[in-house]
This record gives C-alpha cells, structure tokens and sequence, in this order.
C-alpha cells in the first residue's frame, strides 16, 4: 500500500504542469473529484492536447487511458477564452470514435463543479460506440471569428461549487469492482499537486530515517 502510494504521488508530480515542457497545451486528468470512484490503475487515465496547425485551427487529441475493459468516457468538457464566443467555433471529426458535440457559454456542469464551454458525449451503448481502454479520438476545431490557437483552450471553468474551478472535466462509467460506478476526473490545482507532493517526501524522509535508525 505504502509503495503504491508513493508511485501514485510521484505520477502526480511528474504531471504537476500539463504542457510547461513544449508548446503544445496538454491537459493529463490525474484526480477523481466527485462521483466517489476512480478509474482502477494509475493516473493519468485521459490526456487531452491542443495543438495549433495553423492561424484559425487548432488539433484536439483526446487519448483515454483507462486500464479497465469495462471503463468508458460519455462526456468530457473543455473551456474556451472568456473573451471568445464557442459558438463560433466549427468542429470536425478527423478519427476515432466520434462524439456528439454541443458548445454554448458556460453551457455545461460537471457534477456541479464549474460550468464549461464544449461538451464531447459519446454514446454509453452499444459497447462498440464508447470511448474507453486506449482509443484515441481526434477533432480539428476552426473558427473564421477568433483568432483561436491551443493556448485558446487553457481557461479554467466558471465557479459552480463543489471543489473547485478546473480546465477540463470528464465523467468515467463502468468503474469499480462490478462495472456500476462511475466518477468525475479533472486536472487537479497546482496548490493540490504540491501538497502532495511534500506529503510524499516526508513520508520517504521519515521511511528512511527509521531504517537508518
């Protein structure tokens, strides 16, 4: 349990600025914040990138993770730039699994924890409509109104209670022991990811102060 607590806080760590190390914005959702389960194995268990192709047109890749074949995603919600208007943006399926897409401001809540600008829902059934385990899901968004690159999309939802104010939100079904769970995962605050981390070099230094001892 201790060392798979440790591995679970240096993940967290690793992942502590989604995107710092290259241009691209890339958004790894590592914390369950409502909902009550979490998708089994390690995090991160859904990495979104935004990648600017060229003025106007921004790539959105959506990669699941999840490391249970009964898991599957059914909505996950982005932000846009405040100053921007989401229903001026075009969204085209380029590959994988496709997703039924609706935008509006501040349109849409996770579970009561922010409201959000663009809602991807995939189908819950039949088995082969869902986005689960490794697929990897691809849009080209456009907008002929704002000059909209990947850095357009790293904007933090509206308050609306619960834990807080996140970047990105999904909702994960099929979780737990009998497949019947479900959870909400986000991209935790960075104030969230120190803490833990300094938990976890206090429990290594006194770990290796009694050993030494």
């Amino acid at each position: 349990m201790k060392k798979r607590l440790l591995t679970m806080c240096a993940t967290l760590i690793l992942f502590l600025l989604p995107g710092s190390a290259q241009a691209d914005v890339v958004f790894n959702l590592l914390m369950e914040f409502s909902g009550g389960s979490q998708p089994a194995g390690f995090p991160p268990w859904l990495i979104a990138t935004f990648i600017t192709l060229s003025p106007g047109t921004v790539e959105v890749r959506l990669q699941a993770r999840l490391q249970s074949p009964s898991e599957f995603v059914n909505i996950w919600l982005f932000n846009l730039d405040p100053a921007f208007n989401p229903n001026n943006l075009s969204l085209a399926h380029v590959s994988g699994v496709p997703a039924a897409v609706t935008k509006g401001i501040n349109a849409f809540r996770a579970d009561g924890d922010g409201y959000f600008d663009i809602k991807f829902d995939w189908p819950q059934n039949p088995p082969a409509s869902r986005f689960g385990n490794d697929d990897l899901v691809v849009y080209h968004i456009t907008s002929a109104v704002h000059p909209i690159m990947e850095t357009s999309f790293n904007f933090v939802s509206a308050p609306g209670g619960g834990q807080g104010m996140f970047p990105t939100a999904a909702h994960v079904q099929g979780v737990g022991p009998d497949g019947e769970e479900s959870g909400w995962i986000a991209v935790p605050e960075p104030a969230t990811l120190l803490t833990l981390g300094i938990g976890a070099t206090f429990f290594m230094t006194r770990r290796r102060r009694r050993r030494s001892g």
